[in-house]
């Protein structure tokens, strides 16, 4: 560890360029290593993809990539701030979107494909979190030797959890003709996920998705700035400070919560007089006082956005899910826990309090609608704690002790190399990431017949594809931005099967512009719907206009509100 007297000799900005200062050769390889991770699913798809089809440059399922998609185009027009086109409702402009603004503006200068530039600029914050996540290892693992410091790193880069085996047991056909291993393995993780199911709980899944790889390198630089200031900062650093966690809170206010969390956390644990004065609370203070100013002006813009807050809220995390999410870390800080806290230094004593900052939100359901939130960062002060309790008993890792490690946290990474490969491969029934020429062409004639306040009907399947390419608003296609989601796909499903002036009625009543039927949902039968102009017809389905009709007024037909 770092004499402290060493860093009384040096200001703030020196402490905070120490750890990114003179990185090794392994550093950048790591970096590169991590960049070229990120884009291998992107080639692999782009390779897979046969004469006759279109990749979109996506290769995920999650609809939240199709706000992004979205968002890329409708910045071109609205700006950084802009309304919600996932909802029927018509809002004003009140969601900040930088990223996707800066995205979509940097592939309108190139002739870009969106997407693309969205996966590239990704391989970059790749690499940049790479970066950073070295230089924070070393820097608090000052004191263990070079083996010892490179075995935390890629433990934090590329470690998982127990989840892993669980996903790669699930893909075994036979253990689900086993009802005990069904009952106690698999079924359990269909009502609490577990941190393999989401995108941003390890570095490992983050290095594969450019948005959270964008709110992991500003958590981590802003947790950096934090601890920075409160060591050494002043007035122009708390001011920096708070600037960089207001920045972070307008990419994504959420993550603001979590490092507001994280601050309070450290000021509870730090010793003695060194970082609860007044400085201390200076530095601590502007940077939660920033986050509370954006999420004010967030929250302004919300009640004046015309919809009302979103009640959609996550899933249950529970204590059990950690545990089985960061097996090793938890397990040699209950081995070596006490003994490091009894010797716990500043630096130490920092990292505690990141890492509680971060298991509160974490485990914050009921009481917090986004808890995964809170994992934001947190495998890095955790295997930073594990890292630190063992060092300070063994000066080298034992044999015995790195097969455990690997038994531990290999599965994750081992099963999501095995989903990209599957995931970048080519299949004909999934448009949002394999357009056929069809596809290609409904999207066009959407794109050139529909307007910025026309309204489009389609299952949120379907949506998935066509809404990126459509410039109005969509009528249930986001499971947190169409407002009464569940309710809206049901009336979409029945409306499937209406009868010809039921469904005329509906059409006319929720004020539907455009409307797209799936081939296998038979299109055929709208042909006679009065009001209902056939655009375009393709074996994948068909576009329709539909045009009010008079007499016809809200409420008349057989679905009621939303």
């Amino acid at each position: 560890m770092t004499d402290d007297r060493d860093r009384d000799a040096v200001g703030a900005s020196a402490l905070f360029r120490s750890f990114f200062r003179g990185l090794p050769r392994e550093a950048w390889w790591a970096a590169g290593l991590a960049a070229v991770a990120h884009m291998l699913p992107v080639w692999w798809a782009t390779l897979a993809t046969p004469e006759g089809w279109t990749f979109t440059g996506i290769t995920t399922v999650s609809p939240d990539y199709m706000q992004y998609r979205v968002w890329m185009r409708q910045t071109l027009v609205e700006g950084w701030i802009v309304r919600d086109l996932l909802t029927s409702e018509p809002t004003n402009a009140f969601l900040p979107v930088v990223l996707y603004w800066a995205l979509g503006n940097v592939a309108s200068v190139l002739g870009a494909s969106p997407e693309l530039v969205y996966q590239y600029v990704g391989s970059l914050f790749a690499a940049g979190l790479a970066l950073a996540l070295y230089g924070t290892v070393r820097h608090f693992m000052a004191a263990v030797d070079g083996r010892g410091r490179r075995a935390v790193f890629w433990i934090a880069l590329l470690g998982g959890g127990l989840g892993g085996w669980i996903k790669l047991l699930e893909d075994v056909p036979f253990l689900f003709e086993i009802d005990t291993v069904r009952r106690l393995v698999v079924d359990p993780t269909g009502i609490v996920p577990i941190f393999e199911d989401y995108r941003q709980h390890y570095v490992i899944t983050t290095l594969f998705d450019t948005h959270f790889l964008l709110i992991w390198l500003l958590a981590l630089l802003s947790v950096l700035a934090l601890y920075a200031g409160l060591r050494e900062g002043g007035r122009a650093w708390a001011v920096a400070t708070a600037l960089l966690w207001a920045v972070t809170a307008v990419v994504h206010v959420y993550t603001g919560v979590t490092l507001a969390v994280i601050a309070v956390c450290v000021l509870a644990v730090a010793p003695g007089r060194r970082w609860t004065d007044r400085q201390a609370l200076l530095q601590a203070g502007a940077a939660v006082a920033a986050v509370g100013l954006v999420a004010l002006w967030m929250l302004t813009l919300q009640r004046g956005s015309g919809i009302p807050m979103p009640s959609w809220r996550e899933p249950v995390i529970a204590l059990s899910t950690v545990l089985l999410a960061y097996p090793l870390q938890l397990l040699v800080i209950g081995w070596g826990g006490s003994r490091l806290w009894r010797g716990a230094t500043p630096d130490g004593r920092f990292l505690v309090g990141w890492a509680l900052g971060c298991l509160l939100l974490t485990l914050s359901t009921p009481f917090y609608p986004y808890p995964s939130r809170g994992t934001v960062t947190l495998i890095v002060p955790l295997t930073l704690l594990a890292g630190l309790a063992y060092f300070g008993v063994h000066a080298a890792l034992r044999g015995r002790a790195l097969v455990l490690a690997l038994l531990l946290v290999a599965s994750t990474p081992v099963w999501r190399v095995r989903m990209l490969a599957v995931q970048g491969g080519f299949r004909d029934t999934i448009p949002h990431q394999f357009m056929s020429a069809d596809h290609m062409r409904a999207a066009e004639v959407l794109k050139d017949s529909a307007g910025a306040d026309d309204l489009l009907m389609t299952t949120p399947r379907d949506a998935l594809w066509l809404a990126p390419h459509h410039p109005g608003r969509n009528y249930a296609a986001h499971f947190f931005l169409t407002v009464d989601f569940d309710e809206k796909v049901a009336q979409v499903d029945r409306f499937l099967s209406m009868e010809a002036a039921a469904a005329a009625a509906f059409l006319t009543d929720r004020g539907i512009d455009f409307f797209w039927v799936d081939g296998g949902d038979d299109p055929g039968r709208f042909d006679g719907v009065a009001g209902v102009e056939t655009l375009l017809r393709t074996e994948v389905g068909t576009l329709f206009r539909a045009r009010p009709l008079a007499g016809i007024g809200p409420g008349s037909s057989e679905i009621g509100g939303p």
